[in-house]
């Protein structure tokens, strides 16, 4: 993420040096990017004492004239870029773009308790997985004696609760593996986003990140034996959910500031599935959403529209639990049900965003793959299992 950012500055800086144009893009790109705290401290490095993050903004753009604005802000540039808040966002279940990967080095083989950073109580469990941005951490979990589901922001330095909001529930019946609050949120610099469902009810709801509630869409009711376990995504300016269960079943894309409808594509049921998308992106700037279920196998769909590209249909024979993920080029993709075994499926995407793709490889396994997960230095691909 870090050279990416930098590659967008060096891009702006090169546009036309000095201009207030390129300083505005720019600052535009760390304000969003970086704490007030941060942004204050780094001000103070380029001989600014700005307080309120869109003070600082005017500044970048209103007072640093000539080649004292290019070597300053070059010089703020490439500290934010730099910076390790600028890549530390975690933003979706299993991080960027469902890989799973991190960069962190410090993560222990071994747990011991010295290794713990601090400890906080919850108000109740949930099989989701927490997302992070900057300095706050949220995440869902469900009270099945009171029938609430629970999302909460906590400091991810401190572990302190900065706020939590609760929703009654009806009580229901579902796997009894599973919880009220299986559905990890997805984050972005301006608001959290999180689902939960009920028989009656598929819920997908924004907060920003002081817990204010932005809005909330009913998507109708969710029927599965199990109950839920999907999870959004932030793909631009949308929010992006996989609604795939025993009724109707549907893909949506809604405006993250609004969550009106952007678009929504009918999807074949067979049975529930949990399969969290994640993006191709062929190198043309046209990205492709990538979707796996057993109605549909692989598919995929345009973003910007939710028109179906291409589909690999048939390829699974049972229940889609696991993410898709993209692998050395690839896209990887499983399914499976009870002990029956299971299928690990490789398709090559075409090369273009409407190019079709093409299956590649099949593995039949006795036992159960949870998770593909992408490929590490060196093309070595892991399957976790049991």
């Amino acid at each position: 993420m870090t050279s990416a950012i930098l590659t967008r500055i060096i891009h702006s800086l090169r546009a036309v040096p000095g201009s207030g144009g390129c300083v505005a893009q720019v600052s535009n790109l760390l304000y969003r990017r970086l704490p007030v705290g941060r942004l204050y401290l780094l001000g103070r490095i380029c001989g600014l004492d700005i307080r309120d993050p869109a003070d600082w903004k005017s500044a970048l753009c209103l007072r640093w004239p000539g080649a004292a604005l290019r070597r300053r802000f070059a010089l703020l540039a490439l500290l934010a870029a730099l910076s390790p808040c600028a890549g530390k966002e975690w933003t979706r279940f299993r991080g960027p773009n469902g890989s799973g990967l991190s960069a962190a080095k410090t993560i222990p083989a071994v747990w011991t308790e010295k290794d713990i950073n601090w400890k906080a109580p919850l108000p109740g469990p949930g099989h989701s997985s927490p997302v992070l941005w900057g300095e706050r951490l949220f995440l869902t979990t469900g009270d099945t004696t009171s029938n609430q589901v629970w999302v909460l922001c906590l400091s991810a330095s401190q572990g302190q609760v900065l706020w939590q909001r609760g929703f009654p529930i009806p009580a229901y019946h579902k796997n009894g593996f599973n919880t009220v609050a299986s559905g990890s949120p997805a984050v972005d610099e301006h608001r959290v986003y999180v689902c939960w469902t009920t028989p009656e009810r598929f819920t997908l709801a924004a907060f920003d990140h002081e817990g204010k509630r932005a809005w909330e869409k009913d998507l109708g009711p969710f029927i599965s034996q199990h109950g839920g376990g999907a999870s959004p995504i932030v793909l631009g300016e949308q929010v992006i959910l996989a609604n795939q269960q025993d009724g109707q079943s549907f893909v949506i894309a809604v405006d993250a500031a609004t969550g009106d409808t952007r678009w929504r594509t009918a999807r074949k049921t067979a049975e529930a599935g949990y399969a969290t998308p994640c993006v191709y992106d062929p190198g043309d700037g046209q990205p492709t959403l990538v979707l796996a279920s057993h109605s549909h196998g692989l598919s995929g769909i345009d973003p910007a529209s939710g028109k179906v590209l291409w589909e690999l249909a048939g390829v699974f024979d049972k229940r889609v639990v696991s993410s898709p993920v993209m692998a050395a080029g690839l896209i990887v993709g499983a399914c499976g049900s009870g002990e029956g075994g299971t299928y690990l499926v490789a398709a090559r995407p075409g090369k273009s965003q409407g190019g079709p793709a093409s299956r590649i490889g099949l593995y039949d396994s006795p036992r159960r793959p949870v998770r593909a997960h992408e490929p590490l230095p060196g093309g070595v691909a892991f399957l976790v299992g049991r």
